[in-house]
């Protein structure tokens, strides 16, 4: 086959290359014509709820009623002191009360043992007898000294009496025997009045190893007891939940112990909060003290403690989701546009807050919409009507 010549080859070559720069060229106005179109189209939504775009957020009717504040937690019954059974004087155990052992009650003031007091009966006497010695030796020496002072003036007149002759020296000491003596007699009869064991304080023995016949030391540890109007349950609280009580004096705590097979039900108030919360749970522990006397608790004891806060009649309970960042709600109006709600809270926790000042019926924004500005328009994932607790 006769091959072209040169020239009409390079005509052809330039031919398909002036058909490929003419095909980019129209590909790119194509594109940049497309590109303007849909810019045309496109019209970014404004603070006053210009142009077609729509947030779709997930929304509640939510009405407000009747509500009330109640949480409940547990705890275990302690005593805030444990006294140790120790005799002050030494000697032998004379009688002991009969309900002087391991959980036996006692009243205050009560006799629980006693030691035999005939020792410390005699010193009461010989302190006595030391004490009259000492009155009698004074009275002979301010006898002496007043005969010495008279003396002195058929003497010498009216000048001064010396001390040494008014036997003031004397008279000084016999004053301080006698001052020593009736503190001695003081002590006899401390010692004779602790022969009878007693706590200021009605109780309830938590163990003890006294009995009649033994011989007790003095400083020596014999058992133990506790205070019945010290007993408090330790508990722990949501920070939440101890800020809300803290501040709320007409919340109603009841304290729910079961012992011996029984429950027992009793009035009780927050007596002492938390320095801190644990790093672990971040929970508070806090100790809960009883309207009355607890008679026939013991320390381990569990107990449920239940709170309830003063009713409401008008609060609405709204998930937590949705307060925004600003502290404020998205609340949805007749035109399904966000309008900001500034919420009275009454109590939060981390699931949900209590409304007081929310309007009935109103439409909230349950998710967070962070950016959202007011006027925009939404449409809602679900509307399904809320029940508020009772």
């Amino acid at each position: 086959m006769p091959k072209l010549p040169s020239f009409a080859r390079m005509k052809k070559s330039t031919r398909a290359g002036l058909l490929q720069m003419a095909a980019v060229v129209g590909f790119v106005l194509l594109a940049v014509i497309g590109s303007r179109l849909l810019q045309t189209q496109y019209q970014p939504a404004t603070r006053n709820g210009g142009g077609e775009r729509e947030l779709f957020v997930e929304a509640r009717i939510f009405t407000p009623g009747p509500f009330q504040i109640v949480f409940e937690t547990t705890g275990t019954v302690q005593s805030l002191t444990e006294v140790n059974i120790v005799p002050q004087i030494t000697g032998r155990v004379e009688s002991v009360a009969p309900d002087f052992f391991a959980g036996g009650k006692f009243a205050d003031d009560e006799v629980l043992f006693t030691i035999d007091p005939r020792d410390f009966r005699n010193e009461v006497q010989r302190r006595e007898a030391d004490v009259a010695r000492a009155a009698t030796t004074l009275q002979l020496e301010e006898a002496e000294a007043a005969a010495a002072r008279e003396e002195w003036r058929l003497l010498n007149g009216d000048q001064p009496v010396p001390s040494l002759v008014a036997r003031d020296p004397q008279r000084a000491e016999a004053e301080a025997n006698l001052q020593a003596a009736r503190a001695n007699l003081a002590n006899a009869e401390l010692a004779l009045e602790r022969t009878e064991f007693r706590f200021p304080f009605a109780g309830r023995v938590l163990s003890s190893r006294i009995g009649p016949g033994q011989f007790v030391q003095a400083g020596m540890s014999y058992g133990s007891a506790f205070d019945i109007n010290a007993l408090e349950v330790v508990a722990s609280l949501k920070g939440q939940e101890l800020a809300w009580l803290a501040h709320a004096p007409t919340a109603e705590v009841t304290i729910i112990a079961e012992h011996l097979g029984r429950e027992i039900e009793m009035a009780g108030e927050l007596i002492r909060g938390a320095a801190s919360l644990s790093t672990t749970t971040r929970f508070a522990t806090v100790r809960f003290g009883f309207s009355e006397t607890p008679r026939d608790l013991l320390p381990g004891v569990f107990t449920r403690i239940t709170v309830n806060g003063p009713r409401h009649d008008s609060v609405a309970q709204i998930p937590a989701s949705a307060l925004q960042q600003n502290g404020r709600l998205w609340i949805v109006d007749e035109d399904s546009t966000l309008q900001p709600f500034t919420p009275e809270i009454v109590y939060a926790d981390e699931d949900w807050i209590a409304v007081a000042n929310l309007p009935a019926p109103t439409r909230v924004v349950t998710n967070r919409l962070p950016g959202a500005a007011p006027g925009t328009r939404v449409q809602a994932a679900s509307d399904l009507s809320s029940t508020p607790a009772e």
